[in-house]
C-alpha cells in the first residue's frame, strides 16, 4: 500500500471512531438512558458526513446527486415504509411522528412537513438529518459542478449566504428556515475540518499532544452533554455547531494514525445505518421488555435485558440494510446505470 493510502487509512480509522461512539450514544439517547434536548452527536454526524465528501472529491469528480441518493435512499426508504406499518399498528411507539399519507408521501420525497406553521418529523423520526444530508448533497454537486477546485468554498458560501438570508430578506420563509437552519453551519465546519486537517494528515502527534487533545475532548465532550452551553445562549450555532466542531478536532488529534480491528471498522462503516436503524429500537425494546414482564424478571433486569436486546436488534438491522442494501443493491443499481463511482 503507498504511503498516501496508509495515511489515509489511518485518517478514516480516527474518524470511523468518532462515528462509532456517535452512533452509539444515539442507542443511548433512543433508549432513554441519557437526556438531550439538543443531541450534539447529530452535529457530529454532519461535520464528519461533509468532510467524507471533500475527501472523496479531492482526486476525483465522480461525486453525484444520484449516488448520493441511490446510497442513502433504498435503505431510507425501506425504515421508513416499515415504520409506516409500525405505527399504524400501534401509534403509542412515537410521540413525534404521526402515520399518516402526507408525512410518507414528504418523508420519502426528502421534504419537510409543516403542520399549524410548524415543522413535524418525518415517518423516521430522525429521517429530518436525512433531508439535510440530501440537501446538502445537492449544494455540494452544483458546487462541483462549478468548480471541483473550489468545491468547498462555493458550498461554504452558499450555506453561510442562505443562513443569514434566512434570518434577513427571507425572515419567516417556512422553507427558508427549514432549509437553512443552523445545523446547515454543521457542514460548513466539516469543510472547514477537512481544509484543516487533511494536509497534516502525514505528520503524527507526539505524544504529549495527544494526551492534551485526549483530555480536551473528553472535557469538550462533557460539556456538550451537560448542555452547559445552551443556558449561556440558545443559539445552536454557538451552543451546539462550534463546539463539535472543536470536538471533531480535538478527537482527531487524540486519535491521530490510530489503526482500528477489523471490527471496530465494521462498526464505523455502518454507523450511519445504526443512527437511522434506532427508529426499530423502541420496538425491538417494546417486544423484549413485554416477553420479560411476562416472566416476571425485575425491574433493572427488565430494563437492562431490553436494552441489550434493542442494541443488538439495531445493529443487526443497520448490518443487514448497510450490506445488502447500501452497498449491494447500491452496485448493482451503479453498474446498471454506468454511473462513475467516486
Amino acid at each position: 500500500m503507498a504511503e498516501g493510502q496508509k495515511n489515509e487509512k489511518k485518517l478514516i480509522d480516527s474518524i470511523q471512531l468518532m462515528r462509532i461512539i456517535c452512533a452509539f450514544s444515539v442507542i443511548l439517547l433512543h433508549s432513554g438512558i441519557i437526556k438531550s434536548s439538543v443531541p450534539f452527536y447529530v452535529d457530529m454526524f454532519f461535520i464528519i458526513s461533509a468532510f467524507f465528501m471533500m475527501m472523496s472529491t479531492e482526486k476525483s469528480t465522480g461525486f453525484s446527486l444520484c449516488r448520493r441518493l441511490m446510497r442513502i435512499g433504498p435503505p431510507y426508504w425501506i425504515m421508513t415504509v416499515f415504520t409506516f406499518f409500525i405505527l399504524l399498528w400501534k401509534p403509542s411507539l412515537s410521540v413525534m411522528s404521526v402515520a399518516d399519507s402526507e408525512s410518507l408521501l414528504k418523508s420519502i420525497c426528502f421534504l419537510p412537513i409543516e403542520h399549524e406553521g410548524t415543522v413535524r418529523f418525518p415517518v423516521v423520526c430522525v429521517g429530518w438529518t436525512v433531508n439535510y444530508e440530501i440537501f446538502f448533497s445537492l449544494i455540494f454537486s452544483v458546487a462541483l459542478l462549478c468548480s471541483g477546485r473550489y468545491r468547498g468554498i462555493i458550498s461554504a458560501f452558499a450555506c453561510i449566504a442562505g443562513f443569514i438570508m434566512a434570518r434577513t430578506v427571507l425572515k419567516g420563509n417556512f422553507y427558508a428556515a427549514y432549509w437553512f437552519d443552523s445545523v446547515i453551519l454543521d457542514f460548513v465546519l466539516g469543510i472547514a475540518a477537512y481544509c484543516l486537517i487533511r494536509p497534516s494528515a502525514s505528520r503524527p502527534a507526539a505524544v504529549s499532544v495527544r494526551v492534551f487533545f485526549s483530555i480536551s475532548s473528553l472535557v469538550l465532550f462533557s460539556v456538550l452533554y451537560s448542555e452547559i452551553l445552551l443556558s449561556v445562549t440558545t443559539e445552536r450555532a454557538f451552543a451546539v455547531c462550534l463546539p463539535s466542531f472543536v470536538l471533531f478536532l480535538c478527537f482527531y488529534k487524540a486519535l491521530e494514525g490510530i489503526r482500528l480491528p477489523k471490527l471496530l471498522a465494521l462498526m464505523g462503516s455502518i454507523s450511519y445505518s445504526v443512527y437511522r436503524s434506532t427508529y426499530s429500537a423502541p420496538l425491538a425494546e417494546y417486544f423484549s421488555t413485554a416477553v420479560f414482564k411476562l416472566l416476571k424478571f425485575s425491574n433493572p433486569v427488565v430494563f437492562w435485558t431490553a436494552f441489550v436486546f434493542m442494541a443488538a436488534g439495531t445493529y443487526a438491522v443497520s448490518y443487514f440494510l448497510w450490506l445488502y442494501i447500501e452497498k449491494r443493491l447500491f452496485e448493482k443499481i451503479m453498474s446498471i446505470a454506468r454511473i462513475k463511482k467516486a
